[in-house]
């Protein structure tokens, strides 16, 4: 099993992927996506954080995670239930690095046409320390940035005859 060891930071620009294996219900979402932003990162007391990531769905990354090219973490969901309009409740494994634990989470993906999704996860702070760590990194790296998506839809262009 691998470790995970970070070795770059936020600041260096270094891309951590996430890995998401989200199926269920009408939801399907599997890959690894290299853009995402902690929104909202807090102590919940007793070592507990929650976390809530915006994830650019656009942002697709077909490689296999490498020595160099770690994921930062991945989620892989044992169920999902529909809770309200565009959200799910989901039930899965979260792995970084050796460590691995089921955690629930809030997936919500806005009405429209949007590649960004929000998704919502507590965590045990003590037992996620590195992954906790970078998440605390790239929500202070990341305060000023603007996220934008990949690919978005384009109207074609047609021809008049």
């Amino acid at each position: 099993m691998e470790t995970l060891t970070l070795t770059k930071t936020p600041e260096t620009g270094a891309r951590w992927p996430i890995g998401l294996k989200i199926v269920g219900g009408d939801l399907l979402l599997s890959g690894r996506f290299e853009q995402w932003v902690p929104l909202a990162i807090s102590n919940e007391g007793d070592g507990e954080g929650a976390v809530q990531l915006v994830v650019d769905v656009t942002s697709h990354r077909a490689a296999k995670p490498g020595a160099e090219d770690p994921d930062l973490f991945s989620y892989a969901s044992t169920r999902v239930e529909r809770v309200g309009p565009q959200s799910y409740r989901l039930r899965g494994n979260l792995r970084a690095g050796e460590e691995s634990a089921p955690v629930e989470a809030l997936l919500q993906s806005p009405h429209a046409h949007t590649p960004f999704l929000v998704m919502t996860f507590s965590l045990d702070r003590n037992r996620f320390a590195p992954l906790w760590e970078a998440l605390e990194g790239r929500a202070a790296a990341t305060g000023e940035h603007e996220m934008r998506p990949r690919a978005w839809l384009v109207a074609p262009d047609l021809a008049a005859a």
